[in-house]
């Protein structure tokens, strides 16, 4: 059940916001870290200032969702993003398969925190915020009333140049030695396309080093002499065996890529070459600030947790491994964390803006990555392995927790610093197919492997794996009349509540309700759909419209999952605040979402939007 919270403050006096999401951050597991003293940032702002016991979440609680409703004080019924991807709307002129991403600003039906505060005068720079691009809609609505110059974005999700890459052994050939090289023998050699460029690797032994055999790689830019050396080191608590930023270009699109020698054999037959993704900033800013921005913040987000799953960082310890690929990941964090620091104290010293806003993902990829194994509460789980993997999950927390402590020492007397997280995280060992049992119960028809909307009464449609709709006529191509509805919701929920794992015979969900049985979650609208599942733990859904009603998640690790029924206790959000203006606890109602906004609002000292539904947790009067 969660606490009440309050933050007794006085508003007369504005005061200045950094407002930080940690992806991915579950309330389960941060305030255990931060009770077994692992967590001393966070812990230090509890003790200062405050932290929830839990926040709730939207539902489902999802990426797109949580922040939504963090930055916009609502929740998906006004907001309009239901999902990670959502319907394209009006539903009159579209199918419930044509949709938009979630992260979008067109998804958004309301106004986010960063306007709200940039039309009451407040400088506010957005780092990596959903919902912020493409920017026009936002900067167009702040040219007509003057207040363009309040704003400043960044966002790199939307323009990837490259992914990451690794090379090995395989991808060298014998070559001769480029000249200036300084190499003892013959040289192997290899080549990667990163993003408009090309670059060379060449493996040497240097001469002026002692090590017997290849000892260096050498890199550049194809058709280029200008060379860089790196030297074989393994993961550690040091990012400098890092290369310099690299510029890579996609069309008019730019960015650094970065490359890292974790591994090189004498003999050449080991190698393990990481090379950094790239993404272009792009927002609000021109080509000279954006510039001068990847000064400090030279390398966008570079989730490796993809490619440690695929081995291309070693062997993870689920697979047998020893450690070494955990290592490799838990680096390319820490180098994520330090450009986060140097991003978050470059804008706060550029701009002096009033609100500053951030992100990292790290966090929920670590979730995903490991919750399987790591929660008790799933089938995945395995003791002797969790025993291992929880220090390294509990890393990831450690060097975010880092990242604001090195905020907080530089800018802790100017800012208060929030930081809250879009949804908990759980494991799961199942995937369980709601499409299956709805067509099995004559509701809905499969054509080839995709549900065929002409002949379907009721299905969860690729944005509502949680949420199934009735495929009524105010869709483009619904067949279902209104009078109907209400019989096919009823056909649709006994079916779903019938549903078996055919291993265990153990039912699969738990409740089905509509929006009206919940209407304090701000569930339903034209965006979302009629009916809400909540599914028996280990289970997650997924829309597919064939195979069997259940699988196995994945045999080796399970998975990590959220999206599910927000008052499960792994379902919790973070929420801890510290700094000017934040100060001693008192009770007050529980703590949702949609309360962020209204607080940093009431920090600020400006108005909420006329759409927000959530409650400062200041002890102020008038809200």
């Amino acid at each position: 059940m969660l606490t009440a919270l309050c933050l007794a403050a006085t508003l007369a006096a504005p005061h200045k916001v950094i407002l930080v999401s940690w992806d991915g951050a579950p309330h389960w597991v941060v305030s255990r870290m931060i009770a077994e003293g692992k967590l001393p940032t966070l812990a230090a702002m509890a003790k200062e200032g405050v932290m929830a016991d839990g926040m709730l979440a939207a539902y489902p609680s999802k990426t797109a969702v949580g922040h939504a409703a963090i930055y916009n004080g609502c929740w998906p019924d006004r907001t309009g993003v239901s999902n990670n991807t959502v319907p394209q709307m009006p539903r009159a002129e579209h199918t419930p398969f044509e949709t938009i991403r979630g992260f979008d600003s067109a998804a958004l039906k309301t106004e986010p925190l960063m306007i709200t505060a940039a039309r009451q005068g407040k400088r506010v720079v957005s780092l990596s915020s959903t919902q912020s691009f493409p920017t026009e809609r936002w900067t167009e609505l702040l040219r007509e009333e003057g207040r363009e110059a309040n704003l400043t974005t960044f966002s790199g999700f939307e323009s990837q140049i490259v992914g990451n890459r690794s090379l090995t052994a395989k991808d060298f050939r014998p070559a001769p030695a480029w000249p200036n090289a300084r190499a003892v023998g013959q040289a192997i050699q290899a080549e990667a396309q990163v993003g408009d460029q090309t670059f060379e690797f060449q493996a040497i032994d240097d001469a002026n080093d002692p090590a017997v055999g290849f000892d260096t790689v050498l890199l550049r830019e194809k058709g280029t002499t200008a060379m860089e050396s790196l030297k074989p080191r393994e993961a550690g608590e040091d990012t400098r065996p890092w290369s310099k930023p690299h510029r890579v270009t996609k069309g008019d699109w730019f960015g650094n890529a970065f490359f890292r020698l974790f591994e090189l054999g004498s003999d050449g037959k080991a190698v393990t070459l990481f090379i950094r993704g790239a993404a272009a900033m792009r927002g609000t800013a021109g080509v000279a600030e954006t510039e001068e921005y990847l000064k400090a913040y030279p390398g966008f987000h570079a989730d490796a947790f993809g490619d440690y799953e695929r081995g291309a960082l070693g062997t993870p310890l689920y697979k047998g491994g020893d450690g070494l690929a955990e290592r490799r990941v838990l680096e390319l964090v820490r180098l994520d964390c330090e450009f986060l620091t140097s991003s978050t104290l470059y804008a706060a010293k550029r701009y002096s803006p009033d609100l500053i806003t951030h992100y990292t993902p790290q966090s929920d990829s670590a979730g995903h990555t490991w919750m399987g194994l790591l929660d008790p509460g799933t089938p995945a789980y395995r003791p002797e392995l969790a025993a291992k993997l929880w220090p390294i999950y509990e890393k990831v927390l450690q060097l975010q927790d880092a990242w604001i402590g090195n905020v907080r020492a530089a800018l802790g007397k100017e800012y208060a610093v929030v930081i809250v997280s879009d949804h908990g995280m759980e494991g799961v060992a199942k995937r369980f197919r709601p499409n299956v049992v709805l067509r099995e119960a004559g509701l809905l028809t499969v054509e080839g492997n995709r549900v065929d909307g002409s002949r379907s009464k009721c299905f969860a449609p690729p944005w509502g794996e949680f949420s199934p709709i009735v495929h009524t006529t105010d869709w483009k191509g619904g067949i279902v009349p209104p009078s109907e509805k209400a019989t096919v919701m009823d056909q649709a929920a006994k079916a779903l509540l019938s549903a078996r794992d055919p291993e265990t015979g153990d039912p699969i969900v738990t409740a089905v309700f509509r929006a009206d049985d919940f209407a304090q979650l701000g569930i339903g609208g034209d965006t979302a759909g009629d009916l809400y599942l909540d599914l028996a733990p280990g289970y997650y859904p997924v829309s597919e419209a064939s195979g069997p009603i259940v699988s196995v998640y994945d045999r080796e690790r399970g998975g990590g999952a959220h999206g599910f029924f927000p008052f499960r206790r792994k379902m919790q959000a973070i929420f801890v605040a510290a700094g000017p203006g934040v100060g001693a606890r008192t009770a007050l109602g529980g703590v949702r979402q949609v309360d962020v906004n209204p607080t940093v609002c009431a920090l600020l000292g400006i108005r909420a939007a006329p759409q927000v539904v959530g409650r400062s947790l200041f002890d102020s009067p008038g809200r």
